[in-house]
C-alpha cells in the first residue's frame, strides 16, 4: 500500500542535450579499447536526420539484426520508437545467416533493414521466394559495385551510409544508383559538416584525394578518461565561428566526385611507400572493386625478403564469376602505375570477419609463391638466362622464375634490382641496377646483354693511353 502521508519522491533528473546518452567502446590501433562518449543532442540529431533521409514513419517495420556492441544498433532501436514505426528484434545469430535473415524479413513483413555489406551478401545469396520492397540500408564498410548492382535488382531503395562511431553512427548518405564505379557515400546528413583536407588542413579540389574531417552536431564529446587521445582526434573547427565547434579526424581517405558526392577510398592508416612513393591502398582496392568479377577485395603491404613493401591483393569472386588472374592484372596495369599493381592475387571464398562483421585483415592467409606467377612459366634457354633467373629466384625467395615473368609482378623493387646487379657481376654479367626496371624480364635483360657483348666484340679492344 502507498502511504499518502509519505513525502513525495524527488523528481528524476532530466538529461540535457550535452549529457551522455551512451558510451560505445571501439577497438584501438594499440589494442586498448576506446570509449566514445555520445551525447543526447548528437543522437537526437542523427535520428531526426535519418527520419528525413529514409522517410521512416508509422507505415514502416524495422527488423533489428545488429548486436548492441555495434553502434548502428542504436538507429535500429530508437528510430522506430521516435517515428512510430514497428520494431522487430531478431535473435543474435540471425545477422550471420542469410537464410535466417530472409525468414525473419518475411515473418515480420519488414520494410527497412540495416546491415553491413557482408550481411547483405549473405541475404542475397540465400534469399528464397520474391523479395520484399524495402529500404535496404548498407554501411560499416565500403560497398562494392557488384553488391550495389545486386541491391538495385531488388524492389525498394538501397542506401549507402557512412560514419565513424565518433560522429554518431552515420554522417553521410546516398541512394545507390547504377554506374561503373563503387557507390558514393554521398553528402552530409542535416546539421553535419564534412571537409576534405590535405596535410596542411587546406581544402582540396574536386577529384583530389584528401583526409575526411567531420564537424557539426554529430561530433562526440570525446573518449572517456582519455583526454590525450581526445585532444589528438578532436580539434577546434577552423572553418566555423560558432563557440565550441569541433572537427573529428576520421583517418579516412575520400574525394569529391563530379556530382558533388563523396567517394570513399580507404584508410590513411593504410598508406605505404613503394619505391619511395607514398600510395594509398584504398585507391588500388577501388580499382579492383570496379572489376565485374570481383565482389570484395583487400590489398595489404608486406615486407619481402629485401625488407621492401610488396603489395598482396585478396579477392572474393562475384556470384557465378571466375577470376582470371592474368586478365585482372592486365586491366590494373591499364589503370594504375607499375608500383601500384599488386604482386600477388589470392582468391579466397570469403573475407575473414571480426565479431561486428567487418573485414579482419589480421586473419588473411599468407599468399603462396605459386600465386605470384600468373604468367605461363618459360624456362631459361641460355647460360645467361639460367644465371639471371637463379639469382632472381634466390633474391625474391621464389621457387622458380621464368624468363618472361615480369620483375614488378614478382614483387621486385629497388633493393632487389641492386642485389641482382651485384650478384650477376660475379658471373661476368655487368649491367646497372636500373636495367631490370627498363627491361622488366630476364629474356629482355639477357638480350640486352647479348647485344652489348656483340657490339663490344665488333669494336675490339681499345688502346690504353701511354702504352705503345
Amino acid at each position: 500500500p502507498i502511504d499518502a502521508a509519505a513525502p513525495p519522491l524527488p523528481p528524476l533528473p532530466r538529461a540535457g542535450g550535452m549529457d551522455r546518452a551512451y558510451v560505445m567502446f571501439t577497438s584501438g590501433s594499440t589494442g586498448r579499447p576506446k570509449g566514445v562518449e555520445i551525447h543526447h543532442r548528437a543522437l537526437v540529431n542523427l535520428l531526426m536526420g535519418a527520419q528525413e533521409l529514409l522517410a521512416t514513419g508509422p507505415h514502416d517495420t524495422w527488423l533489428s539484426i545488429t548486436t548492441l556492441a555495434f553502434d548502428i544498433a542504436a538507429l535500429e532501436i530508437f528510430l522506430p520508437l521516435v517515428t512510430g514505426a514497428g520494431l522487430a528484434m531478431a535473435d543474435r545469430d540471425v545477422g550471420g545467416s542469410g537464410a535466417r535473415l530472409a525468414e525473419e524479413i518475411q515473418r515480420h513483413g519488414a520494410t527497412a533493414v540495416q546491415g553491413t555489406p557482408t550481411s547483405w551478401r549473405l541475404l542475397l545469396a540465400s534469399q528464397a521466394g520474391p523479395p520484399r520492397r524495402m529500404n535496404r540500408i548498407c554501411g560499416g564498410e565500403a560497398m562494392s559495385r557488384a553488391l550495389a548492382d545486386q541491391l538495385l535488382e531488388q524492389p525498394g531503395t538501397a542506401w549507402n551510409l557512412y560514419g565513424p562511431v565518433e560522429t554518431t553512427i552515420w554522417s553521410t548518405g546516398a541512394v545507390v544508383t547504377p554506374g561503373e564505379r563503387p557507390p558514393a557515400i554521398g553528402r552530409p546528413l542535416p546539421n553535419q559538416q564534412v571537409y576534405v583536407l590535405d596535410e596542411h588542413m587546406r581544402p582540396v579540389a574536386p577529384g583530389v584525394p584528401g583526409q575526411l574531417w567531420i564537424g557539426g552536431d554529430g561530433v562526440a564529446l570525446g573518449y572517456i578518461h582519455r583526454p590525450d587521445l581526445t585532444a589528438e582526434r578532436f580539434i577546434a573547427d577552423p572553418f566555423r565561428a560558432e563557440p565550441g565547434a569541433r572537427l573529428y579526424r576520421t583517418g579516412d581517405l575520400v574525394r569529391w566526385n563530379p556530382s558533388g558526392d563523396l567517394e570513399f577510398l580507404g584508410r590513411t592508416d593504410f598508406q605505404v611507400k613503394v619505391r619511395g612513393i607514398r600510395i594509398e591502398l584504398g585507391e588500388i582496392e577501388a580499382v579492383l572493386t570496379e572489376q565485374p568479377e570481383v565482389a570484395e577485395t583487400v590489398v595489404v603491404a608486406r615486407r619481402d625478403s629485401c625488407h621492401e613493401p610488396r603489395l598482396d591483393a585478396y579477392v572474393v569472386a562475384a556470384p557465378g564469376a571466375s577470376i582470371d588472374i592474368a586478365a585482372l592484372r592486365q586491366r590494373l596495369r591499364e589503370r594504375l602505375t607499375d608500383y601500384m599493381v599488386p604482386a600477388s592475387y589470392t582468391v579466397i571464398p570469403a573475407m575473414p570477419l571480426t565479431p561486428s562483421r567487418k573485414i579482419d585483415r589480421t586473419a588473411l592467409p599468407d599468399p603462396t609463391h605459386e600465386r605470384l606467377m600468373a604468367a605461363p612459366y618459360t624456362p631459361p634457354r641460355t647460360p645467361t638466362e639460367e644465371t639471371l633467373t637463379a639469382i632472381l629466384a634466390e633474391v625474391l625467395e621464389l621457387d622458380r622464375v621464368g624468363i618472361d615473368d615480369d620483375f614488378f609482378d614478382l614483387g621486385g623493387a629497388s633493393i632487389a634490382s641492386l642485389q641482382l646487379s651485384m650478384r650477376a657481376e660475379a658471373f661476368g654479367l655487368i649491367f646497372p641496377a636500373e636495367a631490370i626496371f627498363q627491361e622488366r624480364t630476364v629474356r629482355a635483360l639477357a638480350e640486352r646483354l647479348a647485344v652489348r657483348a656483340s657490339t663490344d666484340a665488333a669494336i675490339g679492344p681499345r688502346p690504353v693511353e701511354g702504352v705503345s
